[in-house]
Order: C-alpha cells, then structure tokens, then sequence
C-alpha cells in the first residue's frame, strides 16, 4: 500500500520511493500474491517512464505470473500482462483480452479503464475512449494515472475540456508534471505557441527528461535553434528507446525525417513509440513508405 501511494505521487522521485516499497512487500512475503501483482504494476509502470532499463519489462512479465501461479484471480496482474502485450509487442488483440479479463475480475480497477481508454485511442475509438478516461477519474480522482487522461479530449479535438481538466489538475497537484505536458500539447495543436512554451518550460522544471516537449514548442514557434540545442541534448545521452523516440520526434519537427525514421528503428523501443500515429510532426508524412512501415512494425492503422 506504501508502493501504491508514493507511484501515485506522480512525481519521478516518488515512482523511485514506490518501488523500493514494492521490492520490500515481495522480499518480506515471497508467499503474497498481491506482494507480485503490486511489483508487477510499478515494474509496468516504469516503462511508460523516461530511461528505462531493459530488464524492467521481463521482471515485470515475472512478477505478474508469479501473481497468477499463486491467484489467478488478481485483476491487476492480468492487467500487466495484457499491456505488456500490446506496448512491449504490439499483440493488441492479446492486449484487450488481457485488460477485459482484469475488468471481469475487477470492474472498478481504475488503472484497467485508464489502459483501456489508450487502446481505444490507438484505434481512434475517441468516444469510447474519453467514456473510459472519466470512469478512471470516478474510481480515483487522484491516481498519478488521470492526468494523462485528459490528453484523450486532446487527441480526440475536444481541446477545451483537455485545458478544463489539465488546469484542474494543476490546481489540485501543481507538481504533477504530466499535467504540464498535456496542457501545454493542447496548447501546441491549437497554435498557441508561447503558451506551450511557458507550459512546457514548467514541466521540464518537474521532470528534466521530458524537456523535448519544450524542443517541439520551439520548433513548431519556428524557433529552430533553441529546439536544436534541446535535440542535441538528447544526442548527448546513452542511446536508449526514450532517446530515440525524443530525438525521432524532434527531428519530425525540424523536417528531418530521414533522420526521424531512421533513429525510430532503435530497438528496444520506449513504450511511447505507438504515440507516434498521432504526433503532430509526423501529419506531413503519413503517406510516407517510412512511416507506414511503422505503422506495420507496431500493427497499427494508419490515422484514418
């Protein structure tokens, strides 16, 4: 339960604190179910956060059928095994099977309707996918989870009720940082480019690694240099799939993309490839070989 509460801080430092008391509830109980089904989670987590170590996803697999060998009854566990199998292997069809079986077993596990609202949107499914999002925050109002939910109203064009919910968070958590991205993304689409800015510039305070969302603001702004330097940045770094993505998705920005394509066939991924479909600076391409190819690489049609 300490786990849960400090992932639920939302903040990088709080995810390293909720880990440690994950690994402790396992190491106290190997007997416990919901000891692996809790590791599990914030291993699953993990990927969806920036450097990731490659081994978080396979300790992730084995906490979660650990969980089942011992009950296979727990929700969250089948949950951790349907994401994994669609971000870490693009298998969605055994991705939705895994989040139906945790909602068959839990209907009101907030973290289940949160997944289930990213496949839909995956798929463009925007109505089922914000009924999803507003059944997470029902369940909890303040899972670290629900300020990515607003970026579902984002994707789906519905940017006031993205801004609605982004500030609403802010006022209720202003160290929350995913709250700054999504509100500063809605921003981005919309051309209010020195509002993304500030708003970016304030997230990247919160959470460094997440300064290429401020590289995007400045190169959509047209102010090319100062997103080079935040590329180069990413350059600078140990080559992994958060660096990839963020160095691919600058350099779409700067209408680059043989550089783009190329450095988004770094394998292994960063669980944020699939958002790729979506990102605004990849719209000019769609057509593009390059970029179908990749639509065929993580299985996912093309945006309609």
């Amino acid at each position: 339960m300490k786990g849960i509460f400090w992932m639920n801080k939302g903040t990088p430092a709080a995810f390293d604190k909720a880990m440690e008391f994950l690994q402790a509830a396992v190491d106290k109980d190997p007997a416990d179910p919901l000891a692996y089904a809790g590791l599990a989670m914030g291993f699953m987590n993990a990927g969806h956060l920036s450097d990731v170590p490659d081994y978080k996803a396979p300790r992730a697999r084995a906490a979660a059928a650990r969980a089942l060998q011992l009950d296979d009854s727990l929700a969250d566990a089948h949950l951790v095994l349907g994401v994994l199998d669609g971000y870490r292997d693009f298998n969605w069809d055994a991705c939705e099977r895994g989040i139906q079986k945790a909602l068959s077993l839990n209907p009101n596990l907030a973290f289940a309707h949160f997944h289930m609202g990213w496949l839909h949107c995956n798929f463009e499914r925007w109505d089922a996918a914000i009924a999803s999002g507003k059944r997470t925050l029902e369940l909890d109002p303040l899972s670290v989870v629900n300020y990515w939910v607003t970026d579902f109203y984002r994707m789906a064009g519905r940017f006031e009720e993205c801004i609605a919910n982004a500030k609403r968070a802010i006022e209720n958590n202003p160290k929350t940082f995913t709250a700054y991205f999504t509100l500063g993304s809605t921003y981005l689409d919309m051309k209010r480019h020195d509002e993304a800015i500030t708003t970016f510039k304030r997230g990247s305070e919160l959470a460094p690694a997440m300064i290429g969302y401020l590289g995007l603001a400045y190169a959509n702004a047209g102010r090319k240099e100062e997103a080079r330097k935040i590329l180069a940045q990413y350059e600078g770094m140990k080559l992994s799939g958060w660096t990839a993505f963020w160095r691919g998705t600058l350099h779409a920005a700067l209408d680059e993309y043989d550089a783009a394509f190329r450095i988004l066939d770094f394998s292994p991924h960063h669980d944020w490839l699939p958002s790729v479909k979506f990102n605004p600076e990849f719209k000019p391409v769609r057509k593009d070989p390059r970029f179908l190819a990749l639509m065929k690489r993580i299985n996912l049609p093309p945006p309609a």
